[in-house]
């Protein structure tokens, strides 16, 4: 999951929010934070749609993104920097 998620964001990294590779300024850390979420909600959407047409593999692929974007957040939040919000990340997280 962890190969799946530097994937993820270093894909974003290099798109930027208009998809352009040759972006010169870097994306924002809460920029990336909202693309994954938005990332998040695709890919849930795509998994309803699979389970729904009973295509599995679509729908455990689709999950699998999900569950590597999550993981990816919880492992990128600084508790010490982020205090009392970082703990309610976590937990949110952790729920997800």
């Amino acid at each position: 999951m962890k190969d799946e998620w530097m994937d993820i964001t270093l894909d974003l990294r290099e798109r930027g929010s208009t998809g352009d590779v040759s972006r010169e300024e870097p994306l924002h850390p809460l920029d990336i934070v909202l693309m994954l979420y938005d990332g998040m909600v695709e890919f849930l959407v795509r998994a309803i749609k699979a389970i729904n047409d009973g295509a599995m593999t679509e729908k455990s692929r689709s999950l699998s993104r999900v569950i590597a974007i999550i993981e990816g957040l919880y492992g990128s939040i600084d508790a010490e920097a982020g205090g009392q919000v970082a703990g309610n990340l976590g937990e949110l997280y952790c729920f997800l």
